[in-house]
C-alpha cells in the first residue's frame, strides 16, 4: 500500500448577496502540504451551473467558469497557499469567497481530488451514497 500524504483544500463559494450569506460551492483547490516544498496542487470547478443560476439568475457563469483556468495558472506560478488565498480574497470582491482550509490524507492526489469534487461540487442524487475510494472493503 502506498504511503499517504498530507493535503489541504479549500472551497470557492459563489455568494451573490453577502447579507443573506447564501452560497453555492463552485470550486475546490487542493495543495500538498509538507516540508518538502511545493507538491501536488490543482483546482476543479463545477460543470453544472444550475445551482448558481437558481440562487442568482443573473450570474455570469462564463466569467465564473473562466476562474478555473486563471486559478490553475496562478497555482503554477505560486505554490504558497496563504498568498494565493489572499490574492483570491482581494480579487473577487466577496462575490466568490474562500472557505476555511480542511485537511485530508491520500496516497493518490488525483483520485482524492476527484472524490472531493464529487462530494462538494456535484449535485447529490437520491439513488446512491458516495463512499471514499480508500474506504471500500475488499471481499
Amino acid at each position: 500500500m502506498a504511503e499517504k500524504r498530507k493535503f489541504e483544500f479549500f472551497l470557492l463559494r459563489y455568494v451573490p448577496d453577502v447579507v443573506k450569506e447564501e452560497f453555492v460551492n463552485i470550486g475546490l483547490v487542493i495543495f500538498e502540504s509538507g516540508e518538502n516544498g511545493p507538491g501536488f496542487a490543482d483546482v476543479r470547478f463545477t460543470k453544472d451551473w444550475s445551482r448558481v443560476r437558481c440562487l442568482d439568475p443573473q450570474a455570469d457563469v462564463e466569467l465564473l467558469a473562466r476562474l478555473e483556468k486563471d486559478i490553475r495558472a496562478q497555482l503554477m506560478e505560486m505554490r504558497d497557499r496563504e498568498a494565493l488565498i489572499r490574492r483570491m480574497e482581494d480579487s473577487f470582491s466577496n462575490l466568490v469567497q474562500v472557505s476555511g482550509v480542511k485537511g485530508c490524507l491520500s496516497a493518490n492526489p488525483a483520485e482524492e481530488l476527484e472524490f472531493l469534487t464529487r462530494l462538494y461540487l456535484k449535485r447529490r442524487g437520491a439513488a446512491k451514497t458516495e463512499t471514499h475510494p480508500e474506504m471500500e472493503l475488499e471481499v
